[in-house]
């Protein structure tokens, strides 16, 4: 059983962190437009930032993925992988929490719909985090993945449902009528920034 979970968890990581990487591949304007929102980099740092958040999630995906895939249990490079991907997540966590109490209002940045930040958006990167850190103390039970088995099938579907679930989280509870306030203030914002460079 604590071979099934802990794969469940490692295989979580990879899959929350493609979604990550695929949201923000597919608009990266959009994150740079939000950390320029949140107020909390220097503006000349912003495009770094982005495209160095592209960058992380691209490697920690496959960092992560090729471990999977090839490690033995408890192998170092997996180890490795996981711990950064704790990492990259508790910075999550810290950042939006940081957001949340500083900057109400503040845009996500974490997809292309323009999202405020909210309490499940902390809690699903600690969710991720959780993924993580259970998979990293639990490394030894992790199972390869290239085996063909049915657990190892069962395993990536349930990790892979898991991951679409928290990912999703955030946008599925928040509340209608704040989503559209937030549209309202997202429409103002630009409208501001058009004055400001017209």
């Amino acid at each position: 059983m604590l071979s099934f979970v802990s794969s469940v968890c490692a295989l979580a990581v990879p899959v929350v962190l493609l979604l990550a990487l695929a949201e923000h591949l597919a608009s990266p304007a959009s994150l740079r437009q939000a950390l320029i929102s949140q107020a909390v980099l220097p503006p000349g740092l912003t495009w770094p930032a982005a495209y160095g958040v592209i960058g992380v999630e691209a490697a920690l995906t496959l960092a992560v993925g090729a471990g999977l895939a090839s490690a033995s249990r408890g192998d170092a490079p997996l180890r490795l992988g996981l711990a950064a991907s704790a990492l990259l997540f508790a910075t999550y966590a810290a950042y939006t929490f940081y957001l949340l109490l500083r900057r109400q209002g503040a845009p996500c940045g974490c997809s292309r719909h323009d999202m405020e930040v909210n309490g499940w958006v902390v809690l699903r990167a600690l969710g991720c985090l959780a993924f993580a850190g259970l998979a990293l103390r639990w490394s030894d039970h992790v199972l390869p993945v290239s085996g063909s088995g049915a657990r190892s099938a069962i395993a990536l579907s349930a990790a892979a449902t898991f991951a679409i679930v928290l990912w999703h989280l955030p946008t599925a509870l928040q509340d209608p009528v704040q989503q559209v306030i937030q549209q309202g203030r997202s429409r103002v914002r630009a409208l501001g920034r058009e004055e400001l460079t017209a």
